[in-house]
């Protein structure tokens, strides 16, 4: 038997929709099941992972092409042509690094065929001088005149010299070690036999007139042409070498004109001026002919000198602000000099002649006067910077910029 709901009952109505919703909400369905909600989601996580894969593998992709285009399209491009004075430029600039390289090379060629030749003299000399010394020294003496260093360069080369008191002379206000003392001593030595041996082959021997070749080599002690000293050594100045010529250096004045008697009048004032500037009689008459004063010979003196003095460079303790000074003394052709001489004091060009007041002045006697009157001594001067002999020795500076350089002075 079918019961019919009752419509009139509201309550009853409504109790039984409820019932109904709450069966169909608890069917199962495929579109409610919490199971395919899930793989849902998962399949769209993976769908959005791998599209952003492709995303980032086209991205690769297009990255590379373009850089492939790029690359392939700077590699077409030619480069722009050099500009023709950047050309000429450089060129220029090699060939000059070319000639300065060959100079170089020229430079130290030269440099060694002076080192070869100034070894070659050493040895010279140190032979002369033992052949000299060694047979009138005797064994005892050899503890303290002689010594034994080591040899120069890859000669063997001995040096039995004696060292004679006043052979060089060092003037020192500071203390230094021995070792620099023997070195300065040693480049003095060698400096000095260089400038011998440059006047001696330029000029050769003089007959009968002075020393042998024209110069007093060994400068003994005791010597009344020169200081002992042949080369000196001032700290604070720089190194001064002295040789000894047998020609003048300096052109006599003219010959006087014989002067007319005066009256007696003037004897006194003729009296008192022989007395305080006029020439004595001679002490000694001159041995030999006085020599002619020649330019010539003493222009080539000058240059020979200054050729010598790119040597100059070796002295080791020889600041590069101090002077290397050459004084060359002419003693007239082997007379005598005055015991009284006339003191010149030279402005700081070099130049001017002032004799000091209450001396005698200057006694010259001419080629071929057998009066008998001395001989003066002239001398000539040669002062450079130790910085331009090392420039001159380099080759920085020519034998012309060199001479102008130097300060020479003759009186």
């Amino acid at each position: 038997m079918t019961m019919k709901p009752n419509l009139n009952n509201s309550d009853a109505l409504f109790a039984g929709a409820r019932r109904l919703r709450r069966f169909e909400l608890k069917k199962p369905t495929c579109e409610t099941s919490w199971g395919t909600g899930r793989r849902r989601r998962l399949l769209g996580r993976r769908k959005h992972r791998a599209l952003e894969r492709i995303l980032a593998i086209c991205a690769c992709l297009s990255t590379v092409w373009v850089c492939s285009n790029i690359s392939a399209q700077s590699a077409d491009v030619p480069a722009p042509p050099q500009p023709p004075e950047d050309y000429a430029r450089i060129k220029a600039e090699a060939q000059r690094m070319e000639k300065d390289a060959h100079e170089a090379e020229k430079t130290a060629a030269q440099q060694q065929e002076e080192y070869a030749r100034a070894k070659e003299d050493v040895e010279r000399a140190q032979k002369e001088h033992v052949t000299a010394f060694a047979p009138s020294a005797s064994v005892a003496s050899f503890g303290s005149s002689y010594s034994m260093e080591p040899a120069l360069g890859d000669l063997p080369l001995m040096r039995i010299l004696p060292r004679q008191p006043g052979r060089a002379l060092v003037i020192r206000s500071s203390d230094v070690d021995a070792k620099a003392q023997g070195q300065l001593e040693e480049d003095l030595s060698v400096m000095s036999h260089i400038l011998d041996t440059t006047v001696g082959k330029k000029f050769g021997a003089e007959k009968g007139h002075g020393t042998p070749m024209g110069i007093n080599v060994l400068f003994p002690p005791g010597s009344s042409s020169i200081p002992s000293f042949n080369d000196v050594y001032i700290e604070g100045y720089g190194a001064v070498f002295m040789l000894n010529v047998s020609f003048p250096l300096l052109a006599p004045p003219a010959r006087p004109t014989p002067e007319k008697e005066k009256p007696a009048a003037d004897s006194t004032w003729k009296e008192a001026w022989q007395e305080l500037y006029g020439t004595r009689p001679a002490e000694s008459t001159a041995t030999e002919p006085a020599v002619e004063y020649s330019e010539e010979k003493v222009t080539r003196l000058k240059e020979s000198l200054l050729e010598a003095l790119k040597n100059a460079t070796n002295l080791r303790d020889v600041k590069s602000d101090e002077w290397i000074t050459v004084c060359v003394f002419g003693n007239g052709g082997g007379g005598h000099s005055s015991k009284k001489a006339t003191v010149f004091k030279f402005d700081s060009a070099g130049t001017g002649e002032k004799p000091q007041p209450q001396r005698p002045v200057r006694a010259w006697a001419y080629a071929g006067d057998k009066s008998g009157v001395p001989r003066a001594t002239s001398t000539m001067t040669i002062r450079v910077r130790k910085s331009d002999a090392d420039a001159f020795a380099k080759g920085k500076l020519s034998p012309e910029e060199f001479q102008k350089k130097a300060k020479i002075a003759i009186y």
